[in-house]
């Protein structure tokens, strides 16, 4: 191939160009950092036109391999988060109730997408224990679940209130007041207004 860009006819070097282009492998690259250095105006037209190819079909090729790898990953932390979630569920058999297997388990129950579970088991939590977090947790489950009037009445909730006023929690406050005041206006925040 380089030899034929160094003695070749312009005709020549051409044809090995098309090739490059069609049927490029990484052993052909300085070939073709020869012909887009190439005095020839044509070869060097010819030349970045094949390199835009080749560096196009890597680049769909690389979105392809990420985007299987993304899957993958979907897969995988999904396969994990139900293991830990089967963890979870024995811990609480063999060490009985505990707030932090408790909190972990029903958090987990809700990014695995398990609402009704979830909402049960955060009304529960949010009874049980002080710490307000499953409080906010089961408010998203009502809200999933588009159960708009027993959400109204958690945003009234004194835990929730201090919840919003911790600094971690901040974007809570606004979403609370959200709903309180459409407990006052009739206005429902779930529902989509042109």
């Amino acid at each position: 191939v380089t030899v034929v860009l160094f003695s070749g006819t312009t005709r020549a070097t051409l044809a090995v160009g098309a090739l490059l282009a069609r049927r490029f492998r990484s052993e052909f690259a300085p070939a073709l950092q020869m012909a887009l250095a190439d005095p020839e105006a044509s070869i060097r037209v010819q030349a970045a036109t094949a390199a835009s190819a080749i560096e196009e079909r890597y680049h769909a090729r690389r979105l392809e391999l990420e985007d299987t790898a993304r899957v993958l990953d979907d897969d995988r932390q999904q396969a994990v988060m139900h293991d830990a979630l089967d963890a979870y569920r024995a811990a609480n058999r063999l060490l009985g109730a505990r707030e932090d297997v408790d909190l972990a388990l029903g958090r987990l129950m809700l990014r695995l997408d398990m609402i009704e579970e979830a909402e049960m088991h955060l009304s529960a939590l949010s009874i049980r224990y002080e710490d307000p977090r499953p409080l906010l947790w089961h408010a998203e489950c009502l809200f999933r679940l588009r159960r708009f009037d027993d959400l109204r009445r958690i945003v009234d909730e004194p835990k929730l209130a201090q919840l919003a006023l911790s600094e971690a929690y901040a974007g809570v406050n606004p979403v609370v007041n959200l709903w309180q005041i459409s407990a006052l206006t009739g206005v429902d925040p779930g529902e989509a207004r042109p």
